[in-house]
């Protein structure tokens, strides 16, 4: 067995990019099984335990289930700084600017990564500070995601367009659309 240095710089590095990534997946977790409990799927959950040796939870199993009508991905990390410390990301950028907010890269990046077999709408959920399970960004339709009593934040990419938006709230709100029997 060879010995390794604990003084070499490459093994802090190594550490620090474990964490990460652990760190990002912790993330993803709590927010799948936080939806998990919200819309009742312990028996599919208990099932999928049973089935696979896996630690961490991830939005692809629910996307499996096919249990949702919306596709949904997650990232933990938008930066070098939280979204509500970033510059780009101050609230008059929102209106101003909106296709330049760090999530927006995200979205478009996972959108060009899919299958164009996906037919639901797609959703980003993301971390920001105030908000418990996070942000979503999606392009479902406003009267079937969006409940009454909720703030959001609408993008209409094209110009007199009807249906063609992008959709900013919080992902607990949408969990609640879910639940009430979409």
């Amino acid at each position: 067995m060879d010995k390794v240095n604990p003084l070499n710089p490459l093994i802090s590095k190594l550490r620090a990019a474990n964490f990460k990534e652990d760190n990002a997946k912790r993330w993803e977790h709590s927010r799948v099984y936080w939806t998990v409990q919200q819309l009742g799927l312990q028996k599919e959950l208990k099932k999928f335990e049973r089935e696979n040796r896996v630690d961490f939870l991830s939005f692809q199993w629910l996307n499996d289930l096919s249990c949702l009508p919306m596709y949904l991905a997650c990232v933990h990390d938008l930066g070098k700084q939280p979204l509500h410390r970033q510059q780009k990301a101050i609230h008059p950028n929102w209106f101003k600017d909106f296709p330049k907010l760090p999530f927006i890269e995200h979205y478009v990046d996972l959108v060009k990564n899919l299958p164009p077999i996906i037919d639901r709408p797609i959703v980003l959920i993301f971390p920001r500070k105030g908000f418990g399970q996070g942000l979503i960004l999606h392009n479902g339709d406003l009267v079937d995601y969006l409940p009454f009593d909720t703030g959001c934040h609408v993008y209409r990419m094209k110009e007199n367009s009807n249906n063609d938006f992008l959709i900013v709230q919080s992902y607990s709100s949408l969990v609640s659309i879910f639940k009430s029997g979409f």
